[in-house]
């Protein structure tokens, strides 16, 4: 009776994180920690161990060691040691949503309905607040960046974004492709569409068109229904740009003038953000192996050899420093330097390369590898450390959570199917 009890919990934790992950990154992160504590519990007291053995885990715990080390011997360890301390609880997880797959046939249905009620009621508030200037909480829409009930944190079009190919992927996996998940899919792509380019998040719009690409490119069964869709929310895009021009404003045209395109020295996306790179690639110079610890570039950016000051209105700006250096890959460098960096970068490889096998399969062979499932959460794992164009801090538990998320799910996949994806081809 008690491992039933813990079980529910456990789902309906993990159920319950695309709506945290809304409410705040503390109360997600409370329920990632839970979700890990309980997975521990299962997992040694029924002494399923395979979990642990998984290269997935083995590499992941490898990496965490790492961290800890390095920030040990970082400049400000107690400021390092808050991202890489309990990092290994994402691991964790992520073998919890694994577990749970396994081991609770419930889950999928419970998941879906939460993650589809999530999404509907993101659509309602969103919609609502675009039309009408606040959305059902009070929070108040500028007229350039919608927030839903995100509020002052400005994430709408990356929440959508980075979570569409799991809630895609989902409907899919739960209807296997009935006429039902191509109808759900259908009118929820076209409403993330329309919703991540009236957010005003450029870097979400271009998650949304790399997403569409793929889709198009090597899903088995939804390369029309995207196409589709894709073009029908193109045509509300335009219209709705022109009833309100301040988002066309600022997802095209001022994006040509911070890349100074016009002019003879184009930026990488902005003054600030190449000042930033710049800053990155010069501490990874000084620091090319071993960086200089999780969440040190806050510090190392200060320094007076990397700083870049401008003047204006005889008010000096430090263009050079922030938080982070708003790319996955620079992040890596600086802050952890070759042996921290060469872990994802090769996961990013192998997508890629998974990916391409895929073209080739889909397009020459006709005979896919990768189910559309998998296709979907490849993605959505992608997307957290896309390289090409500004990113949110990698060590974020709010984006740290979206990252493993996924990954419990395709490390399921793989193994409910004896590592043969193409069984898996149909869904």
């Amino acid at each position: 009776m008690t491992y039933q009890l813990l079980h529910v919990i456990q789902r309906l934790l993990i159920c319950f994180i695309p709506l945290a992950l809304i409410i705040g990154p503390f109360i997600a992160d409370l329920f990632v920690v839970v979700c890990s504590l309980l997975f521990l519990f299962f997992s040694i007291s029924k002494k399923e161990f395979k979990y642990f053995k998984s290269i997935f885990f083995l590499t992941f715990i490898c990496l965490c060691l790492y961290l800890l080390i390095r920030s040990i011997f970082s400049n400000d360890y107690l400021l390092s040691l808050e991202s890489s301390l309990f990092y290994f609880r994402f691991g964790l997880f992520s073998l919890a949503v694994w577990y749970i797959l396994e081991n609770d046939k419930l889950f999928i249905k419970t998941f879906y309905l939460f993650i589809i009620f999530t999404f509907l009621i993101l659509f309602i508030d969103s919609f609502y607040q675009y039309f009408t200037g606040f959305n059902l909480l009070g929070y108040k829409y500028n007229g350039i960046r919608l927030s839903s009930f995100f509020g002052q944190e400005m994430v709408l079009g990356n929440y959508i974004s980075r979570l569409m190919p799991l809630l895609i992927g989902i409907i899919l996996y739960y209807h296997n492709s009935s006429k039902i998940s191509l109808i759900i899919g259908f009118l929820f792509l076209i409403l993330s569409d329309v919703l991540i380019y009236i957010s005003g998040e450029r870097s979400a719009f271009f998650f949304l068109i790399l997403t569409t690409i793929i889709l198009v490119i090597i899903s088995n069964r939804w390369k029309l229904l995207r196409l589709i869709s894709f073009l029908i929310s193109l045509a509300i895009i335009i219209f709705l740009s022109l009833y309100n021009p301040s988002v066309k404003e600022r997802m095209i045209d001022a994006t040509i003038n911070q890349t100074n395109i016009n002019e003879d020295k184009i930026y990488f996306f902005s003054y600030e953000h190449t000042s930033l790179y710049n800053t990155a690639i010069n501490i990874f110079y000084d620091n090319p192996i071993f960086g200089v610890g999780t969440k040190m570039f806050r510090v190392m950016c200060n320094d007076e050899k990397y700083r870049l000051i401008d003047t204006v209105n005889e008010t000096e700006y430090v263009r050079s420093c922030s938080t982070h250096p708003h790319n996955v890959f620079l992040q890596l460098l600086a802050e952890t330097g070759l042996v921290g960096f060469l872990p994802i970068f090769l996961l990013f490889i192998f997508i890629i390369y998974q990916f391409c096998r895929q073209t080739v399969a889909t397009w020459i062979t006709k005979k896919s590898f990768l189910s559309d499932f998998q296709i979907c959460l490849y993605i959505s794992i992608m997307l957290s450390i896309w390289p090409f164009v500004p990113s949110l801090n990698i060590f974020n538990n709010w984006i740290s959570i979206i990252f493993y998320l996924p990954v419990g799910f395709l490390l399921f996949t793989y193994e409910a199917h004896n590592n043969k994806p193409n069984n898996l081809s149909n869904t």
